[in-house]
This record gives structure tokens, sequence and C-alpha cells, in this order.
């Protein structure tokens, strides 16, 4: 007899320890979560192809309540949040996929600005465990005449930007978890090849795509000498473009293409030296000047070397070429 009762005891404490709240402990408040921010010094990536975006910048949080559902006189708390984060310069071709925690959130494609109804109320084991994700986000792909987001205009003081020429996601005020404090890392799948190109003008776009959702490495060192926003700046008139499409057509042909992303914390210079070295290419001035891609072909030879003339100036890799 004293064995089932002393088996009674540990299962009732066992019982209590790990139930959710009792209805009369007071609920949560916005400073018990963990939620990261935006970090001043952080730079915006820029993507090339098909990436993982993980840590977004997470530039606004707020609109927090909680709402409680009592069952068996025991509380169990969903907790709403509203937050916007910062991805990466845009527009993008398509916003893949939508993580939390390393599994799938949301998984169709988003190719412009849209609303989205996220529906995954039990993500975490639903209401009697760590609750789920359930709610509306605007997906805001950056595009040129986009306008004030009227949610953040609701939620914030002063004059709201339009956060043109960079992607972000406005999640508005949707449930987060429950009976916990725990926020999970969101994460996003994009790719971006043909669009968010400086004045929305892609270069050669029959080639701008190897395979499933790479950038042809011809097309990623043409942006990086062209685009005035987180480029060199120069303007096309600088590049030799039957030069760069004689190593587009040789990149295009072998499936030489890269997904990667810049995160811009190295000068701009350095990371094209890396995306040369991977192609084997050869870059530098012609004797006009302008711009050039040598393509080696893998028997040591130059793609298309007798169609144009370089200078004295063009070497192994990548020149020292300043800024405009």
């Amino acid at each position: 007899m004293w064995v089932q009762i002393a088996y009674f005891i540990v299962m009732v404490i066992i019982s209590i320890a790990t139930r959710p709240k009792d209805a009369n402990t007071d609920p949560a408040v916005l400073e018990d979560f963990q939620i990261p921010t935006a970090d001043e010094d952080r730079s915006i990536p820029v993507v090339f192809g098909t990436v993982t975006i993980t840590g977004p910048n997470v530039v606004w949080h707020g609109d927090f309540r909680s709402q409680k559902d009592t069952k068996d006189h025991v509380a169990r708390r969903m907790y709403f949040l509203g937050f916007h984060m910062v991805l990466c310069y845009g527009p993008i071709d398509t916003l893949i996929k939508i993580m939390a925690d390393e599994r799938d959130l949301y998984t169709n494609d988003v190719k412009n600005s849209a609303t989205i109804k996220i529906s995954k109320p039990d993500f975490f084991g639903g209401l009697d465990k760590g609750g789920g994700i359930d709610g509306h986000a605007d997906i805001m792909m950056g595009e040129a005449a986009q306008v004030a987001n009227s949610y953040l205009a609701s939620k914030q003081s002063g004059p709201q930007p339009a956060y043109r020429g960079v992607v972000s996601v406005v999640y508005k005020g949707g449930e987060i978890c429950a009976n916990n404090t725990n926020v999970a890392p969101w994460s996003f799948k994009v790719k971006r090849i043909k669009r968010g190109w400086q004045d929305d003008d892609v270069w050669y776009p029959s080639k701008a795509v190897i395979g499933s959702g790479d950038m042809n490495v011809a097309h990623i060192i043409y942006e990086c000498i062209t685009n005035k926003a987180w480029g060199m700046g120069y303007p096309v008139e600088s590049v030799n473009d039957a030069a760069f499409r004689i190593a587009a057509d040789y990149y295009f042909d072998v499936q030489m293409g890269l997904s990667l992303q810049w995160v811009r914390e190295s000068p701009i210079e350095d990371f094209m030296r890396q995306v040369i070295d991977h192609c084997f290419g050869i870059f530098g001035l012609d004797n006009d000047g302008k711009f050039v891609l040598r393509a080696a072909d893998t028997g040591g030879g130059v793609a298309g070397a007798g169609e144009w003339e370089v200078g004295d100036e063009v070497g192994g890799g990548i020149i020292d070429i300043p800024l405009p």
C-alpha cells in the first residue's frame, strides 16, 4: 500500500510541474521575450541566385498582446506580436519559402508584393504545448512604386518610409507562440536573378539563369560593376558588352553559375575576386578602357580569345580599379 501511495504522490508532483501556468498567474509581457533587433552596423545583403537568408534584421516589433484560454482551471495563453524584418536588396524573383526553427512554415512561391496567410496554429504543438504561428504577413518586394505599409503606419508614429529597394516582411500581429516566451528564429529561401537590376533592366536575360536557380557568373560580375545602390556604380557604357556576352555564352554552355549572398562586410572588389577565381576568369580593361571578362576554358585556353582585343592592363584575376 505504501508503494502505491508513494507512486500517487510522485505522479501528482510531475503533473503539477509540467502543466501550463495556473489561471491566476500573470501572463508574460513583451520584455520577457527575446527578440532580435536591428544592428546599426549590419549591412543589407545582396542575393545572387538561390539562397537561404538566416537572421534577418528585425527593424521593429510591437503590437504585443496575450489571450487566455482556461481549461480545467489551467490557463493556456497565446501570445501575439507584430514585427518587420528586412531580408536583402530587392526586388527579388521569388520568395520560395518561409521557415521557423528550421522547419517549413510557408511554402507557396511569392513573386510580387502580396499579403499572405500563415496558418500553422499547431506548429509548436498547439495550445496545450507551445502553440503555433497563425496570422497575416505582408511581403514587400521593394518595387519602385511601393507605398508605405498601412499596418506599420498604424503602429508607428511619424512619417513612414516605403522601404523601396529592399525586400522585407511585415508580420501583422498574429500568434507567435503559446505558454512560453520563446520566439522561434525565422529564415527565408529566396531567388534573385532577373529582378533588382539597375533601373530594372536585366542584362542579357536569356543567359542569366544557370540550372534551376543559379546566376551566370558573368552576370554577377556585370551587375557588381554597374549597380549604383551597392555596386561599383559605373555606367553600362564602361563595359565591353561584346566581351561580356562571349563570357556569358561560355558559362551558360558549361552551366557555370553561382548561388551566394554578399553581406557587404568586405570591399566589393574582394567579392568580385572570389567569383572570378571560382570561374577561372580574367578581368580587366581593354584598349578603350572598358571592362572585359575572359572565360578560361577547362583546357587552359580562353573562350572567344580571338574575337576581341585586350589591352596590356589585363592580367590574371582582378585588377585594382577605382570607384567612380
